[in-house]
């Protein structure tokens, strides 16, 4: 697995990209806008999806920064959602790149495997993490790993949940023994929002026309299972990608956070150059029919995003007092503006 700095495809995309105006909705005399400015943070993925058998020990994937200490200014009351709305300054575009992928199962793979056979850091776990905060000078994001990963030649202290700190700043590495929790570095109102598929237009059309289309999850005999997106969509997909044809994009519906507290639209745009295609296992009309009867087509196998931020929705609650959390351990923040270099398959 290479090491490399981060850098090169995601600044160029972050200069591309289509944008669309949206309507401003009219300020409320009954309320008066807040005066202050918020911050938006985000997370990205980096890691292809890896098999796992029995007790391995590896690193599976990695948070890594997106977007950092965004800007944004309150312009309106929205009456329809019952918060501020809040956007980038004018004359500013608020953007981030993430990557996702899927497990795809070679044809020459073994067909019946280790009974303990996983996929870790599938495409379902590289989620984009995003939090709204107010200026700070750490890091908006702190992480726990529960436990702590051990070197060969290391024991495990027993009371090392008794010591458990959060660490502030990504990277956030995930080993597969481990269990990392995310969370906001200062204490808040606002929860982290995760931006969960489809983020392509055209997987999500097929969803709407389909509840449970066979483009997702698909298992075979039931001993196990591995997800790529292919079928016909995906098809055309590949194919406009490979033409050069314009790929839609998606206007994503609002997220919301748990408590309702933040929300964001986004507009998500496919980067044609990023698509990457593998040969998926279309699955028999049966799971009865015999392993011979699977057939070998096109399909997707990762593909990259330009996430434009068009709104931010917040609820007066955001601006109350929250309940008081573990504080951090602020020494192990990452400088702003240092590099930091992580291992990167993807």
């Amino acid at each position: 697995m290479a090491t490399k700095r981060l850098q090169p495809v995601e600044d160029k995309l972050l200069d591309e990209g289509p944008t669309k105006k949206v309507k401003v909705e009219a300020e409320s005399s009954d309320h008066p806008l807040p005066n202050e400015t918020l911050h938006l943070s985000a997370l990205r993925w980096i890691g292809d999806p890896t098999v796992m058998a029995g007790g391995d020990s590896f690193i599976y994937g990695t948070y890594i920064q997106a977007l950092k200490n965004a800007p944004l200014s309150p312009v309106a009351w929205s009456d329809e959602h019952n918060t501020f709305v809040y956007r980038p300054p004018p004359g500013r575009t608020v953007k981030f790149v993430y990557r996702r992928a899927s497990y795809g199962l070679d044809p020459s793979d073994d067909p019946d495997p280790d009974p303990e056979f996983a996929i870790v850091g599938d495409a379902e776990m590289q989620d984009p993490l995003m939090l709204l905060h107010r200026p700070s000078e750490l890091n908006a994001f702190s992480a726990t790993f529960k436990p702590p990963h051990l070197e060969d030649d290391e024991e495990l202290d027993w009371d090392w949940e008794d010591n458990l700190q959060p660490v502030v700043g990504p990277p956030f590495v995930h080993w597969t023994e481990q269990q990392v929790d995310i969370m906001p570095t200062v204490p808040s109102r606002a929860g982290i929002l995760f931006l969960e598929m489809p983020d392509l237009e055209a997987h999500r059309a097929e969803l709407a026309r389909n509840a449970s289309p066979r483009a997702w999850g698909l298992s075979f005999t039931g001993k196990y299972q591995w997800n790529y997106w292919n079928g016909d969509w995906a098809r055309a997909f590949i194919q406009q990608a490979r033409t050069g044809q314009p790929l839609s994009v998606l206007d994503k519906p609002i997220i919301w956070d748990l408590d309702h507290v933040w929300g964001v639209k986004l507009r998500l745009a496919p980067v044609r150059e990023s698509v990457e295609e593998i040969e998926g296992a279309v699955s028999p009309d049966s799971d009865a029919e015999s392993e011979s009867g699977k057939q070998w087509r096109d399909a997707i196998y990762s593909y990259r995003i330009v996430a434009t931020v068009e709104d931010i929705y917040v609820s007066p609650k955001f601006f109350e007092q929250p309940e008081q959390s573990v504080e951090p351990d602020t020494d192990a923040e990452t400088e702003e503006g240092s590099e930091v270099e992580v291992e990167e398959n993807g």
